[in-house]
């Protein structure tokens, strides 16, 4: 009788068999990424299309964020975010994401800007070496913020980069509009 070329499958170490659960969800982030078919045999992806896509902003949205903050936001930012409220920038080699102004128009809108300025300012304040006066216009994903920086009543139009690690300030533009959106 000659042996079988066939490998044992209770030899077969446990990480390589199908049944098991690193096979599983290796088999499961593979599909995930579109790139193996699904059961059906199709090629499937379960990713959502990012559909997070920035809305325009009315002025009273604006204006109701002024009265909160108790200071007026620089012009060029305010014209950038009427005609698109969030999105991103790409400054230093890094792309941005900027916080938006709350829009309570309806529910998506209410949903899609849950992260405003103020709700992330707020948030920042919390942290010993955030700048007083400030307000986070954007983040990187790291920890560090774009900021605006507040003179008595009113948010000056230079837009700094505020490090979370040093607590420091640099200025990255003199003016909002002069940043690069993507």
């Amino acid at each position: 009788m000659q042996p079988s070329l066939r490998p044992n499958p209770s030899l077969e170490p446990d990480c390589h068999r199908q049944g098991t659960w690193p096979a599983r969800l290796l088999l499961s982030i593979i599909r995930l990424a579109g790139q193996a078919p699904c059961r059906r045999g199709r090629l499937r992806s379960s990713v959502r299309p990012h559909n997070d896509m920035p809305f325009d902003l009315t002025e009273p949205f604006i204006l109701d964020t002024e009265r909160q903050l108790g200071a007026s936001l620089p012009v060029s930012y305010k014209t950038a975010m009427s005609r698109s409220n969030g999105g991103e920038i790409e400054a230093l080699g890094v792309v941005w994401q900027l916080h938006p102004i709350a829009d309570t128009s309806d529910r998506k809108r209410l949903a899609r800007t849950a992260n405003h300025i103020i709700c992330e300012t707020a948030s920042l304040q919390s942290w010993s070496r955030f700048p007083p006066g400030a307000l986070s216009i954007g983040a990187n994903g790291s920890g560090d913020c774009l900021v605006f920086l507040r003179s008595v009543n009113s948010f000056g139009p230079a837009v700094h980069l505020w490090s979370h690690e040093t607590g420091q300030t640099e200025l990255l533009a003199q003016d909002f509009g002069e940043l690069h959106r993507t």
